[in-house]
């Protein structure tokens, strides 16, 4: 069932006569004949089951020790995957993940559908408000909410939003940085990398892969993202127990200097 989708991802849903319908286990074997191995899906929870049937299931699920296996049974359960989205790579055997640097990209799924993030007026200006700099060392932390369609990335480090509207696969995360350091006043090169380090680490904590790391130069599109998505307000959550705690810690050394 589709629940929502533009013109574009409904045509090429239900429009292209050559669609061919794969279960996560036909999906291994066409990655086999092509040499591939299958790394993740974009959107891991769709592949997990329920928590709600955990405990229901546990007699059919206690032999299925591979996550492939997991995986293909979960999708048969849940019933609403429509559309796989993954990443491959070559050959038969998983390869160690990138390790974050500044000379990688960063590339996220939706830069494969065409999408060009665009935040809307005034989330721009109140995420940079944000961005850690020395002005603002007493400010209250707080970090960012956002939604790509149904994909909710929680976490983020507010100052570093803007820069999801320049990660196209193919600009590394040192010009990520330059360009937020422009943007940010106070904000210095070697600092505005450790931002970018610390949000690629917040999408990934998100449970699911929608973004991956690539070595420069990156990946350049036949086609340059060509569809502006407009993400709904971005949602700032400040820390008050941290900055509290931070506070009370502060006045506690004060007292002990005294």
């Amino acid at each position: 069932k589709v629940k929502q989708g533009d013109a574009s991802t409904l045509s090429d849903l239900l429009a292209h006569n050559c669609d061919h319908a794969y279960t996560v286990a036909t999906l291994l074997e066409l990655l086999a004949d092509a040499e591939l191995h299958l790394h993740g899906f974009a959107d891991q929870s769709r592949y997990a089951i329920p928590e709600d049937a955990f405990e229901a299931l546990a007699p059919m699920t206690a032999g299925l020790s591979d996550r492939w296996q997991r995986a293909h049974f979960a999708e048969l359960l849940r019933g609403d995957v429509f559309m796989h989205i993954f990443w491959a790579a070559p050959g038969a055997a998983p390869r160690a993940d990138a390790a974050f640097g500044p000379d990688m990209a960063l590339c996220p799924a939706w830069s494969f559908v065409g999408y060009r993030l665009e935040l809307v007026a005034g989330d721009r200006e109140r995420c940079l408000s944000e961005v850690p700099t020395p002005a603002r060392a007493r400010s209250v932390p707080a970090t960012c909410t956002l939604y790509v369609d149904s994909v909710g990335y929680e976490g983020l480090p507010c100052g570093t939003v803007p820069a999801l509207e320049h990660v196209d696969c193919s600009r590394t995360a040192r010009q990520l940085a330059e360009g937020l350091a422009t943007e940010a006043p106070g904000l210095t090169a070697e600092a505005a990398v450790d931002l970018i380090g610390e949000l690629y680490a917040a999408l990934l904590r998100a449970g699911q892969q929608q973004v991956f790391l690539v070595r420069a130069p990156g990946l350049r599109m036949r086609r340059p993202s060509w569809r502006a998505k407009k993400v709904p307000r971005v949602v700032v959550k400040r820390d008050w127990a941290a900055a509290t705690a931070a506070a009370e810690a502060e006045q506690d050394q004060t007292s002990l200097e005294l």
